[in-house]
């Protein structure tokens, strides 16, 4: 009798499993965007709600999933990407369509209009524009980024620290005015997820008597000046020497690549911006300075070489910050340090920013630089695993990444869930990202 209740037990489960599982399959839609033309998937597309100034990125494959309800229906969305049409309608319209594919028209642009528009205009007129521009482009009100954020610290080639880290990302918006005379508000914060991270074996540049924070803080003001006292701003902008390098297509949208190099030995910097051609917008910006040092540090005596890129993307009429990437060189004794970190965006939204005062910033910044997080080996058994056998490993050795992360007091707060071998790979699913936000793991 125990053994028929038990199947039927067994049966209903199965029903209710099979049930939930097509319900959940109906609640939401699997979409591809691609090319109209060639058929062939537009990469990291953006899809918007322009009334929620929210959005997010398909994956490398066009792909992207978008959770159904019933409220929604009447909500427009927009699928965007530089060198495509817009693509404006309802998730209401989409249902009704039963749309699996999207087809976004490129954007035809004639090679000669952009010839004759480079021959009319000089380089230091173009960066002009996309300076007076980056006031309209730029959002100008704080906002959240949701990305993954990565650094490694190498010495002579061989990684001496590595930081893996999912975090939401409190940008203070684009006010060069207000933000120079603000320094702590100018640069953005992170409030850390989960983080996974190695014990670095090197003490920091400056000082062999305080622990070595993440690299994170000099990203932040790195950002902050190339931005707000760089290249495209009114009072630096007769320093250099604007030259058109070329005429190109980045992110299938038709550029300026302008190159600048400084007039005088005060300017030690030089790089490219990259403009797009009809509307003057600041796509990517790449910078490559001699010495970084008094960018990045206070009091140091040690040269720091740098370089520094930031890209845009565009999420319903303002573009936002994409990716930054930031690699500091310097010498110390007989080691040459290499020291990188870069944050890729994943989603942007602004409903419900918090306004962090002066006080409530320095209390967020000091736990970005240095979260709470320790090596406990009773983490890894509790969670039936045991120790790695890799953790004992040197973390010097030459070996994959993805082992070196595992070797000499590696951890992980909240264990992967499985099927993903790194958050990143993780990233490319955008439910289980999400999910994987909100804690649900």
């Amino acid at each position: 009798m125990i053994k028929q209740y038990l199947c039927y037990l067994l049966v209903f489960g199965f029903i209710l499993a099979v049930s939930f599982n097509a319900e959940c399959q109906e609640n939401r839609l699997n979409i591809t965007v691609v090319n109209a033309e060639s058929g062939e998937p537009v990469s990291y597309a953006t899809i918007s709600f322009p009334s929620q100034q929210y959005g997010f990125s398909a994956n490398a494959n066009g792909q992207f999933r978008l959770p159904l309800h019933h409220t929604d229906m009447d909500k427009k969305i927009a699928i965007t990407s530089i060198g495509y049409e817009r693509y404006e309608t309802t998730i209401g319209q989409l249902v009704k369509d039963k749309v699996k594919t999207i087809e976004l028209q490129p954007v035809v642009t004639m090679l000669q209009e952009i010839l004759v528009k480079a021959e009319k205009e000089t380089p230091t007129e173009i960066v002009a524009q996309a300076a007076k521009n980056l006031n309209n482009f730029l959002r100008k009100d704080p906002y959240y980024l949701y990305g993954l954020y990565r650094e490694a610290l190498k010495k002579n080639g061989r990684y001496a620290g590595y930081t893996e880290a999912y975090g939401v990302f409190h940008i203070s918006g684009y006010q060069p005015s207000y933000n120079r005379k603000n320094k702590v508000f100018a640069y953005d914060l992170a409030q850390w997820k989960n983080v996974r991270r190695s014990e670095y074996r090197l003490p920091p540049i400056c000082s062999t008597r305080e622990k070595r924070l993440l690299s994170i803080d000099r990203l932040a003001k790195a950002k902050a000046e190339y931005l707000y006292n760089g290249p495209l701003t009114n009072k630096n902008r007769d320093h250099f020497r604007y030259t058109i390098d070329s005429l190109t297509i980045y992110d299938n949208a038709d550029v300026f690549v302008i190159g600048f190099t400084p007039l005088n030995s005060e300017n030690q910097y030089y790089g490219r911006l990259y403009i797009k051609a009809d509307d003057y917008a600041l796509l990517k910006m790449t910078i490559r300075q001699p010495n970084i040092t008094g960018i990045l540090y206070d009091d140091c005596d040690l040269k720091v070489s740098g370089n520094f890129s930031v890209s845009f993307t565009k999420v319903g009429d303002k573009y936002y910050p994409d990716r930054m990437a930031l690699t500091s060189l310097y010498q110390a004794g007989s080691g040459k340090i290499e020291e990188s970190a870069e944050i890729i965006g994943g989603e942007f939204r602004d409903n419900k920013v918090v306004q962090l005062n002066q006080e409530q910033r320095i209390i967020v910044y000091n736990e970005m630089l240095n979260p709470n997080i320790f090596f406990d080996p009773d983490f890894w058994i509790d969670h039936g695993t045991g120790i790695p056998p890799q953790a004992q490993e040197d973390l010097g050795r030459e070996t994959p990444l993805l082992d070196q992360f595992f070797a000499n007091h590696g951890k992980r707060i909240i264990p992967l869930p499985e099927g993903f071998t790194s958050y990143e790979d993780m990233s490319r699913d955008r439910e289980v990202f999400r999910l994987f936000l909100e804690g649900d793991f």
